[in-house]
């Protein structure tokens, strides 16, 4: 089992729609880094933006070089909108900042349909308030490091929209070929790239 990056105290994980601590990679993620803490989102079939965003705030506290933080799908923008209401509360010209962010594909944009009834229904009715608004050139500076990973196959968030989110962050994007959503229905179960985004010590933080 490898140790937490000693770089973070803090590795606060963010899953997304209809997932859970215990789904997908997140058990795998918890065992292979001991300070990371997976939130458990509220009534993550049918999400809302005030009660995912307040959860992921309190989950990280305070925004500091320490922590850092992994999401997920929805959980990505979920979390760039916490942390932007994070750095509001501090002074204007504060080094209010994560240590990291590590986005396992994300998006700030309307999906596509997928064909997945209950993921469509979502986006054409639920989704709308996570996005509205979500500034992510703005939020950039908080953000620490910022890694973008997505697949090259994904059929629930298309790469585009991955890259996309990527380029408002500035942000790297790594591809591991494959990987579809990363989740445990499309096989995947680990995602050793999060583990190597966050261990990189030669990547800026600033």
């Amino acid at each position: 089992m490898a140790p937490a990056p000693a770089s973070f105290d803090r590795v606060i994980v963010v899953h997304g729609f209809r997932a859970a601590p215990q789904k997908h990679w997140f058990p795998w993620l918890a065992q292979t880094l001991p300070a990371a803490e997976v939130v458990a989102l509220p009534d993550s079939a049918s999400p809302s933006e005030p009660a995912w965003v307040g959860t992921v705030m309190e989950a990280i506290g305070t925004l500091d070089h320490r922590t850092a933080v992994v999401a997920h799908s929805l959980g990505c923008v979920t979390a760039v909108r916490a942390v932007a209401r994070l750095a509001a509360e501090h002074a204007p010209g504060s080094d209010a900042r994560l240590g990291a962010f590590v986005a396992v594909s994300p998006f700030a944009d309307p999906l596509t349909v997928t064909g997945d009834e209950g993921l469509d229904a979502f986006s054409a009715h639920g989704l709308a308030p996570f996005l509205d608004g979500v500034d992510l050139p703005a939020t950039r500076p908080h953000l620490g490091r910022v890694t973008v990973i997505r697949s090259d196959d994904d059929p629930l968030v298309v790469p585009q929209l991955s890259d996309a989110f990527a380029r408002g962050l500035d942000a790297p994007v790594q591809v591991v070929p494959g990987a579809k959503h990363f989740i445990e229905a499309h096989g995947v179960t680990q995602v050793p790239q999060v583990v190597s985004a966050l261990e990189d010590p030669a990547a800026p933080t600033t």
